[in-house]
């Protein structure tokens, strides 16, 4: 889809030549532009960039609340204006004040991030979670998400 874009983008330019129009040598600039920066994001936009989730506590016991920490760190120049994350989390451990989404597979949630992050930026949020239920608990897999505005 983005290469008919790049012929009509050069189309207008080529156009402008005959007609003298300097308003369609620019149309057709802004074009190229645009598509070339959409290309750029989409290509290198999860490139350098890392997801990690830390535990407070290794071991729990029933009942205890222990703290989640999911870090995204973007280390590249370019800016990722959203970045979502969904994260597949079990549904016996209970996330205090954040809202997930019930996966419709087995016993797992999936808990919802947007994320926004400037060039080398790292960005790190915290949760809560209540342990309702005894035995060894399977965090993931993640899926991650982003684009150009």
């Amino acid at each position: 889809m983005n290469r008919r874009f790049y012929y009509i983008g050069l189309a207008i330019l080529i156009a402008s030549i005959p007609f003298h129009q300097p308003l369609l040598v620019v149309i057709g600039l802004l074009v190229l532009v645009i598509i070339g920066t959409t290309d750029i994001w989409s290509t290198y936009c999860l490139r350098q960039l890392s997801y990690q989730r830390q535990f407070s506590e290794q071991r729990v016991l029933f009942g205890e609340q222990i703290t989640l920490s999911l870090a995204v760190e973007n280390a590249k120049l370019l800016p990722l204006p959203w970045l979502e994350i969904e994260d597949t989390v079990p549904r016996a451990l209970t996330m205090t004040g954040q809202h997930t989404r019930v996966s419709i597979v087995g016993e797992t949630a999936v808990l919802e991030n947007l994320f926004s992050t400037r060039w080398y930026e790292r960005v790190t949020r915290r949760y809560t979670l209540q342990c309702n239920a005894r035995g060894v608990h399977k965090f993931g897999p993640t899926r991650l998400r982003s684009g150009d505005v």
